[in-house]
């Protein structure tokens, strides 16, 4: 494999493919870079420097992408993605913002693993035992 070397804003990706395989740095505020789609398994798995996460242009979270980011307090979700794993955000904060660009029943679909306790959509807000929709 050939691994791509992205350096941003203090950070570093290691990509394959459009795949983030991993990530290095000590930033708070996470923004993914364009050319991202994929985030891997285990990508940023126990990180703790993570406060802010926007996925940006992401279609797939794999398994424990996020796993042990206990930090981590606000995430944005673009409606382009199509796939959360299983696991890939959890032991995370419980109070964490979620805020997904799309519908309640589009974020539904996207689950395989377990959901946020609370995603705001744009049409409602989902939660995991129930979802309101907004009129």
């Amino acid at each position: 494999m050939k691994y791509k070397v992205i350096n941003e804003n203090d950070c570093q990706y290691i990509v394959d493919n459009n795949v983030l395989i991993s990530y290095a740095g000590n930033r708070s505020n996470i923004i993914i870079p364009d050319c991202i789609e994929i985030i891997g398994r285990n990508a940023f798995k126990g990180n703790l420097d993570i406060r802010s996460l926007d996925l940006n242009k992401v279609v797939e979270i794999g398994e424990d992408a996020f796993s042990g980011c206990k930090n981590l307090k606000h995430v944005i979700l673009s409606n382009s993605l199509s796939l959360i794993e299983q696991c890939a955000f959890s032991n995370i904060e419980n109070s964490a913002i979620v805020i997904y660009r799309g519908t309640v029943e589009d974020y539904n679909k996207i689950l395989k693993g377990e959901p946020f306790t609370k995603v705001i959509c744009d049409n409602g807000i989902y939660s995991q035992t129930n979802f309101d929709i907004l009129m």
